[in-house]
Order: structure tokens, then sequence, then C-alpha cells
């Protein structure tokens, strides 16, 4: 490290730990505020099946946003139009990047820096929207594939000590988040990285395998999976059965190589409406039925991202159109009497308002609003007004139509 940066290293990491404290200070109370790189060991002592009280009542979820102090201003008043009125339920997965939560290198102090989630996370608490944190991708400092790949961030971290030290901290640091995922579409070869000969689904399970034991001490529910249920994902001349057959060893390492317990499964299909339902209603069944010995009753299955297959060619009526049928559809399935798989308890539109998604956002303009700070430029369209009434009812208003 050079040394001026060496000598100013503690002045910076307890200024950035006094801008968290203040930041936080009227949103979340029990924040824990981190001035370095050290997590506490995984606790024992509560049971697997620990989960806070109403963390699975509602079905009805959408995927995701993040903003950074200064950017407060459009965020917020993004959150509050989306749960105005619909403090009864919900749910918003968030995604919580290693690489942007932990830094460390020699041009960085030693720094816990969660401050572009700390208020969606509070925000939403506020309004009574339950989160779903997803932990995903490893910092650039714990992978030797840095330099190495462009998307270095989505193979394992070369030291599994410094995940468990990360999840710990993420955990502990954000205890108002329902539920914990781990990781985003591991058997997709392009999100999840593994050298040549090894088993992916063997790799993911003894990530999960670290991360269940923090999280359920916690008392929360392990979310696993976030399977892309598409063949291509797993490689040429795969079919739907080499899906099914890859989840369920997935679960089998989980389970059974590694000994933990999970609470939701969770699956991503991008479609017709009644292609994204038939995964989790019909080809998830199929593969209960293919692995008797595994203890699928245990388990919930939610359909944690589920959209128009390709996108769209512009933000227009047409495409506003097919967003609203494809959420009023959805959940209407999912709520209604012809749900033929019992354990399918949620589904999650994606998106609320992100970078990219191919014009699928419920919310135009989010980017140039959250840069500026300005929640006049944030563009509601039809659809986020269809979401939030199934929100604000309950999904009465789907039975209604």
């Amino acid at each position: 490290m050079r040394p001026f940066l060496r000598l100013v290293q503690p002045l910076l990491a307890l200024a950035c730990a006094v801008v968290t404290v203040v930041s936080c200070d009227d949103r979340m109370q029990d924040l824990e505020s981190h001035a370095d790189l050290t997590a506490p060991s995984p606790r024992s002592g509560a049971p697997p099946d620990a989960r806070p009280r109403g963390w699975d009542q509602s079905p009805f979820g959408v995927s995701g946003i993040r903003y950074d102090p200064g950017q407060e201003a459009a965020g917020d008043a993004l959150i509050d139009s989306l749960a105005r009125g619909a403090a009864t339920g919900g749910w918003v997965r968030l995604a919580f990047y290693w690489n942007e939560i932990q830094r460390a290198a020699p041009w960085w102090p030693q720094i816990w820096y969660p401050h572009g989630f700390i208020e969606p996370v509070a925000r939403f608490k506020k309004h009574g929207v339950k989160v779903y944190g997803s932990i995903e991708g490893s910092a650039y400092w714990a992978t030797s594939y840095y330099r190495k790949d462009p998307n270095y961030f989505r193979h394992p971290p070369d030291n599994l000590d410094d995940w468990r030290k990360y999840v710990q901290a993420v955990v502990d640091s954000f205890p108002d988040v329902d539920a914990w995922g781990i990781w985003n579409e591991p058997n997709d070869t392009n999100f999840f990285k593994v050298p040549d000969g090894q088993d992916a689904a063997l790799e993911y399970a003894r990530l999960v395998s670290i991360a269940a034991p923090i999280i359920h001490a916690a008392g929360k529910p392990v979310v696993v999976g976030e399977i892309a249920w598409a063949p291509a994902t797993l490689g040429k001349n795969k079919t739907d059965r080499d899906v099914r057959d890859w989840v369920a060893r997935m679960m089998r390492h989980i389970t059974v190589t590694f000994g933990q317990t999970v609470e939701i499964l969770a699956v991503h299909h991008y479609g017709a409406t009644v292609d994204n339902i038939n995964v989790a209603d019909v080809r998830v069944p199929l593969m209960y039925a293919e692995n008797p010995d595994l203890p699928w009753s245990k388990w919930e299955v939610w359909l944690s991202e589920f959209a128009n297959a390709s996108g769209y060619n512009d933000d227009g009526p047409a495409a506003d159109k097919d967003i609203e049928k494809q959420i009023v559809d959805m959940f209407a399935h999912l709520t209604g009497p012809s749900k033929r798989n019992p354990y399918w308890k949620k589904a999650f539109y994606y998106n609320l308002a992100d970078t990219g998604g191919g014009r699928r956002n419920l919310v135009r303009n989010w980017e140039i609003a959250r840069a500026t700070n300005n929640p006049s430029l944030l563009r509601y369209r039809s659809p986020f007004a269809a979401y939030r009434q199934i929100l604000a009812t309950g999904g009465q208003s789907l039975r209604n139509r």
C-alpha cells in the first residue's frame, strides 16, 4: 500500500463509519455499522425452521431497486408510490452484491459500505413491504479471476472463509430482511462459473452449506436455487429433464452431502404467462415425482423472476398492455383454484426499476431520475398502477375482473 494511503486509511475508515451511522440513525435503528471486514463466526442454537411471524403471508412480489446516498428523493418517491395503500403486504426482491458492499484493495481502506441498501430496506419496511435479500457475486478482491474475466464476480470466491464472513456480516447488518437467498441462477454457466471438471450443483451447494446456518441462526428462511428454468443455460442440446436433474442433484447435495435444511426453492422463467405458470405448476412437481427420496413437501416454491421472454421494443401502450396481462394473469392463477402445485406460494414480477431489463420496468426513466435525484422525472406506466392495486387489495382486484 502507498505510504500516504497507509497514513490516511484509519481516518477514511472512521469517516466512512461515521457517515454510515449518521445516514442510518433515523432509518434503521438496529443496523450494525461495520468499519472493517471482520465478521463474527456463525452462531448456532436457532432451529433450522425458525422464521419471523408472517414472513410468508403475501404471494405478491416485485424485483428490485437500489439507490445511493444523495438519490433518496427519487428512490423514496418510487417506493412510497409503490406501497401507497398497500400496508397489508407484498414483497420486494433486492440483490445484495458483495462487490458493492464489501470493498478492500490497496486503493480503498478496508471498509463496510452498505449505503446503497440501507435506505431501500428501511423504506420498504416502513410501508410493511417484506424484503427478500439475494446474496450474490464475488468481490473483486476475493477471486483470482479479477482482471482475467470481465465477469469475475460470477466465479465463486477462492477462499470460502471470506464467503462465510461476508454472509455473516450482511445478515447481521440487515436484521429487517425477511428471507435470504444465495446467488442468482447458479445452473446458468454465464452466472455461476466453476472450473472445467467441477460440478456447479455441488459447488453451489457448498456455498449454501456455509450460508444456511448463519441465516437460520438469525431466524430467517433460506431461499436456494434462483434457477433459470431453461435447458440452454446448461449448454447445447440440453433438455428440460437435464434442468430437473440439475436441481434435484443440487438439493440432494444440500440436504444429504452437507446435511443442511432450506425452506424455499426459487425458480425463474421468461415467456408467455402460460409457460411461466407451467414451470412452477407442472415441471417442478414432475421433478418431485422423479426424485421421491427428497423431502419436497418441506420446501415452498417461489417464482422469483417472471416476465415476457424477450422484452419490448419500446415503452408504449402495446408493451404496457402485455406487462399488465402478465401480472394480472400470473397472480390470478397463483391465488385462484386452478393452481396445481400446493407448494408454490409466491411470484415476483421482473422488474420494478433497474438498469436494462428490456423495457420491462414498471417505472420508466429510473436511471435518469436516480442520477439527478429528481422524482418528477419518474414515469409510472399503467402496469405499475395495476400491480399497486393488486398489493392494495390483497388480490381482490383480480377476482373482480
